[in-house]
C-alpha cells in the first residue's frame, strides 16, 4: 500500500504490481496513490481507513486489499486486519470533521483502539488471496520443498494446457469439496497449488473411492 505505483513497477528480484489489480479496486487506486502523495506513508490499519474515509473507499475495498497482501506491511496477520475493521471504522468515524461540504481528520482526537487479534490458517490466507487477485502469490513453503526434494515438474498450471493428457506436477492441497454425483456417487474437488498458482481437480468416484482417506487439506 505503500510502495505500488499507477503500473507495474520492475524491483529488480520481482514485478511489484499496481493496486488495480485487486478485485473491486479500480479507480479507487488513484485516491489511495494521491491521498500518499499528500500526506505521506501509510502508518497502520487504523491510519489507513481513516484517510480512506476522505475518499468513500468502502470497507469491501479495504478488506480485497488486506486479502491480497497489500496491508501486509502493518505486521500483522490478515485474519487480525479484516477482525479490525469494525473497530476501524469506528475510529474513522469519530476523527472525521465535517464542516459543510469539506471533511477533514483530526486523528490525534482518539487514542487508536487495539488490533482485534485473529488465527490465521494458511488455507484461508490462500483462498482469500485467490478471490482478491484471481491467482495466488508464490507459497515460499511448497517452493522450499520443492528445493529441496529437487522436484523439477512442470507447474501445475500445465494441467489446464493437458487435456486428455497424463501429466505430473508437484502441488499441495488446500481445499477438499465433498461431492455427491446425479447418480447418488460420492467424489470430491481438489484445490491444489504448487506455490505459484492453483488448479480445481475433480477427483471421480472410482478414484475417491479408494483415495478418500489420503485426501486431506496440507498433503
Amino acid at each position: 500500500i505503500n510502495r505500488s505505483k499507477q503500473g507495474y513497477t520492475d524491483e529488480g528480484k520481482g514485478l511489484r504490481m499496481p493496486l488495480n489489480c485487486v478485485k473491486d479496486v479500480g479507480r479507487s487506486a488513484v485516491s489511495i496513490l494521491d491521498e500518499r502523495e499528500k500526506n505521506g506513508p501509510y502508518q497502520d490499519l487504523f491510519d489507513f481507513t481513516a484517510r480512506m474515509g476522505l475518499y468513500r473507499i468502502n470497507r469491501h475495498i479495504i478488506e480485497n486489499l488486506i486479502n491480497a497482501g497489500a496491508l501486509d506491511l502493518f505486521k500483522a496477520n490478515r485474519a487480525t486486519l479484516l477482525a479490525s475493521m469494525e473497530a476501524a471504522q469506528r475510529y474513522a468515524q469519530i476523527v472525521q470533521i465535517n464542516n459543510g461540504d469539506n471533511i477533514s481528520l483530526n486523528l490525534g482526537l482518539v487514542s487508536k483502539p487495539e488490533l482485534v487479534q485473529a488465527k490465521e490458517t494458511r488455507r484461508d490466507r490462500i483462498l482469500k488471496e485467490k478471490e482478491a487477485l484471481g491467482f495466488t502469490l508464490g507459497n515460499d513453503e511448497i517452493l522450499s520443498v520443492k528445493k529441496y526434494l529437487h522436484i523439477h515438474d512442470p507447474s501445475i498450471a500445465a494441467i489446464l494446457d493437458s487435456y486428455g493428457q497424463t501429466v505430473q506436477s508437484f502441488g499441495q492441497i488446500v481445499s477438499v469439496i465433498p461431492k455427491t454425483s446425479k447418480s447418488g456417487r460420492a467424489y470430491c474437488r481438489l484445490l491444489v497449488s504448487d506455490g505459484m498458482s492453483d488448479v480445481t481437480i475433480n477427483v471421480w468416484p472410482s478414484d475417491y473411492a479408494q483415495l478418500k482417506d489420503s485426501l486431506a487439506p496440507g498433503i
